[in-house]
């Protein structure tokens, strides 16, 4: 698990320098997402998941994320039951704004590994810029839960004030689309409020 937080630091340092040079050019390339994953022939000499996990790296180096998506959904084929590429794939789209697709990968990733917390976490984060607010909050929830159970405070925390802000922000718009049916109401019970008044004075 060490490992794989190292890989994710460093796809997210590389990510963000690719995605400074596609905002400079105006750019942004879109992926098909999981369900249509990019195929190429396999890079020489990586025979293994590993070995293509290696090979990732080697094209974020070269600011290559196309490539390196590319060889991620080829250690995805090659070891499908290994949550590491996914995981890397959904942080890696993540950072292309390519939300729908980190949610695909994400949602394989914790079926792979139900107890990853941070998993959940990025999920919930996913579903949420996707307009998906009831799943976001079911998947952070869950990231909560796995935080309290293996006693990481910091992560507990910070999970539970993302679900607070979700559900803060769920409310306000509830609050704001209730409005016009409330002034609708307000509109017609005028007329009747009128009359009301104008029998009491006599009119």
């Amino acid at each position: 698990m060490k490992n794989i937080s190292l890989f994710l630091v460093l796809v997210l340092m590389v990510v963000s320098g690719c995605g400074q040079k596609e905002n400079a050019s105006q750019k942004q390339p879109q992926y098909s997402g999981p369900s249509a994953p990019i195929a190429l022939n396999s890079p020489a000499g990586t025979g293994s998941s590993k070995a293509l996990m290696q090979k990732a790296v080697e094209f974020l180096n070269q600011r290559d994320a196309t490539k390196a998506i590319v060889a991620l959904n080829q250690a995805v084929q090659e070891n499908p039951n290994d949550p590491e590429p996914l995981l890397v794939l959904a942080e890696l789209y993540m950072r292309l704004n390519n939300y729908p697709g980190a949610v695909g990968y994400f949602e394989k990733a914790v079926q792979l590994d139900p107890a990853n917390g941070q998993a959940f976490y990025l999920l919930g984060l996913c579903y949420g810029l996707a307009g998906k607010m009831d799943l976001a909050q079911k998947a952070v929830e869950r990231s909560a839960l796995i935080f309290q159970q293996k006693r990481d405070e910091a992560n507990f925390r910070r999970s539970v004030a993302a679900l607070q802000q979700m559900m803060e922000s769920q409310a306000a718009v509830s609050s704001t689309v209730a409005l016009p049916a409330s002034a609708a109401n307000l509109g017609e019970a005028g007329p009747k409020v009128q009359d009301q008044t104008n029998k009491a004075m006599g009119k």
